[in-house]
């Protein structure tokens, strides 16, 4: 016990100087793209001397290895036996300090129950076992440490920053980062968020379109929101490193890429339409991702004829060793927030074409400069597309020249000053 207390007060002596910690917030550390940039947003101010709290609602997902000891892993629950605890010690590296926060019987209870008394047709929901036990874990964190600041990422991070800050009685500052499309929301989340948003203290957007979007649904001034893009960063490390697929290591077969999650969103059935509609029999495609579309997927390319030449790997850990020997990408949602995996393939020079969905696409390309944009669901003009992008001779120096313009150290800033300094606009009242 004694050895363990003086390695834990060496950790702190090497911790930056400002004790209150900023704590980002969100559902899980699972395989999307928002939990991704949670990581990288984390490191950023872990780097320019803050101390950054990560409060998972859920600890489990396949981005708890990447943690490291930037940033402490704090769990907002309050079953978690001594089996799910060895379980997320063993997830996360050596380096990483976690730390359990949950409700135990007290007034706060009595200040949840009056709170979703008071929330017709949405009272159900809050009560839940999840969203109590998060929100209240999150008010027990909120009075302990003190943080300077939470970045609520997502609705599961929404719902713990703001009702844990109610119920913990404390003016913790707490910013809303809009990430996904509206339409992406729960009825229920909605009316949440309708009556729990004005509370925020300042909110942010990923995209110029999202931010128009949320602040129509939400009922929001559009003023209050500002426009913080994803950052990107892909190590030239794993942008070089030899891909574990086999048809990217044939120089003779074109392969066409898309990436993302398996599900009705990102539209995969009208790439394999499109895809099916290109002559080129050498040609060969790559959906990465994981989700519960996979079986009716694999049933359609089987019934375009196209099975053999489209693979389905699952979830990818190196996705730029992909892109970057790509000969092209493909995003083909209905809707996005900001596609950081269009950005992505932009930094490894992969020549792209896009759907031209709300919302981020259009901002990205910069009306199609970078990469040729089609109607949401037109197979026809997407086939088309692709194949004007397969037959130019991309550029693929200019092509990451601007996904540099997504730099971590500029998103990084801009969360510093909105979390940290207020950002210089005024707040929601």
């Amino acid at each position: 016990m004694k050895a363990a207390r003086s390695s834990h007060l060496r950790t702190l002596k090497n911790e930056p100087q400002n004790s209150a910690p900023i704590g980002i917030v969100v559902d899980s550390l699972g395989g999307g793209g928002a939990e991704r940039i949670a990581l990288v947003v984390a490191e950023g101010l872990a780097a320019a001397g803050h101390r950054v709290d990560l409060l998972l609602c859920t600890t489990r997902g396949h981005y708890l290895p990447a943690v490291r000891g930037y940033a402490r892993v704090c769990t907002l629950h309050t079953r978690y036996w001594s089996s799910r605890r060895r379980e997320l010690r063993r997830a996360v590296h050596p380096s990483v300090r976690v730390a359990h926060f949950g409700p135990r019987w007290s007034p706060l209870w009595f200040s949840w129950l009056r709170v979703a008394a008071r929330l017709p047709g949405i009272a159900p929901a809050l009560c839940s076992s999840k969203q109590a036990h998060t929100a209240l874990a999150a008010a027990d964190y909120i009075r302990r440490e003190r943080p300077r600041a939470l970045l609520a990422l997502l609705e599961g991070g929404e719902v713990a920053a703001l009702l844990g800050n109610r119920l913990a009685a404390q003016k913790t500052r707490v910013v809303v980062s809009f990430r996904c499309a509206m339409v992406d929301r729960k009825p229920g989340a909605l009316r949440f968020a309708k009556i729990f948003l004005p509370s925020a203290s300042a909110f942010t957007a990923v995209s110029d379109g999202l931010a128009g979007d949320a602040a129509h649904e939400m009922n929001l001034p559009r003023e209050k929101i500002r426009t913080i893009y994803n950052p990107v960063a892909v190590p030239a490390s794993l942008a070089a490193a030899a891909p574990a697929h086999a048809w990217f290591k044939d120089s003779s077969v074109a392969v066409i890429l898309a990436a993302g999650r398996l599900f009705v969103q990102k539209d995969f059935p009208t790439l394999l339409r499109a895809f099916a509609r290109l002559a080129n029999q050498k040609m060969r495609l790559v959906i990465a991702g994981e989700g519960g579309e996979r079986l009716a997927l694999e049933n359609l390319a089987s019934e375009l004829g196209i099975a053999g030449r489209v693979d389905f790997p699952g979830w990818v850990a190196n996705p730029f060793a992909l892109m970057s020997r790509a000969r092209l990408f493909v995003l083909s949602s209905r809707y996005e927030g900001l596609s950081n995996v269009l950005i992505e393939a932009l930094a490894c020079g992969c020549p792209v074409v896009s759907t031209d969905c709300p919302h981020g696409s259009r901002e990205i390309l910069e009306n199609g400069k970078w990469g040729a944009l089609v109607p949401v669901g037109d197979d026809a003009a997407l086939a088309a597309a692709m194949e004007d992008a397969l037959r130019t001779q991309p550029d693929r120096g200019a092509l990451r020249g601007r996904a540099e313009f997504f730099t971590v150290e500029r998103t990084v800033r801009e969360y510093e000053k909105i979390l940290v300094n207020g950002g210089g606009i005024t707040e929601v009242q």
